[in-house]
């Protein structure tokens, strides 16, 4: 009998350790299931952010790409040789000092830059050179009463800082570098239509 009562106490006893292995090992799952899930979520959360940032990482890397090309672009225009007044010109059409015309200058200037005062800020301000003022610190176009006192500013201005027939640099200078070739060349243009 006491072989009896000790094997159901030790079935017992055996039966409680198994049932708290048991019970161990199911709250260790759950757990794990539940840290499983919670990790697979903010996985999949992750992901999902991921795949939002990964057109703009793309589109930040497409903008650095041109950036780098633009600033390759102006490093070789800033290096770059300017052409030759001269060259550029007919040698018998050479300015020289003596030559020049101030009046036909400004005809020349506000042609290239308002088309004589019939567009942009020659309409709008009687401005027919886009001379600059900064008010306050704010750099805007001046405003004239009349286009006969933009010309008179012009030519002021002009004979002050620059003097004489404008050269590649003065043309630079002139437009803040923003396309000089072109300005430069329609000046010229208008100054020899002038004389015709």
């Amino acid at each position: 009998m006491e072989k009896k009562i000790l094997k159901r106490v030790l079935a017992v006893a055996l039966g409680f350790l198994l049932f708290g292995w048991l019970m161990t090992n199911i709250a260790f799952t759950v757990g794990s299931t539940d840290g499983f899930r919670a990790t697979h979520e903010r996985l999949i959360e992750v992901e999902t952010r991921m795949a939002e940032i990964k057109p703009i990482c793309s589109e930040l890397d497409s903008l650095r790409q041109e950036r780098s090309k633009l600033i390759d672009q102006t490093t070789d225009l800033i290096n770059k040789e300017p052409p030759s007044q001269e060259a550029s010109l007919p040698k018998n059409q050479i300015y020289k000092q003596d030559d020049f015309s101030i009046d036909r200058l400004a005809y020349a200037i506000a042609q290239a830059e308002t088309q004589d005062c019939t567009t942009g800020m020659g309409v709008t301000k009687s401005n027919c050179f886009g001379l600059m003022a900064w008010p306050n610190g704010v750099r805007t176009g001046k405003t004239y009463s009349s286009k006969e006192e933009s010309y008179e500013d012009f030519k002021r201005v002009w004979t002050k800082h620059y003097g004489g027939f404008p050269t590649w640099y003065m043309a630079q200078r002139w437009t803040g570098n923003n396309s000089p070739t072109i300005w430069y060349n329609n000046v010229k243009k208008y100054y020899e239509k002038k004389t015709q």
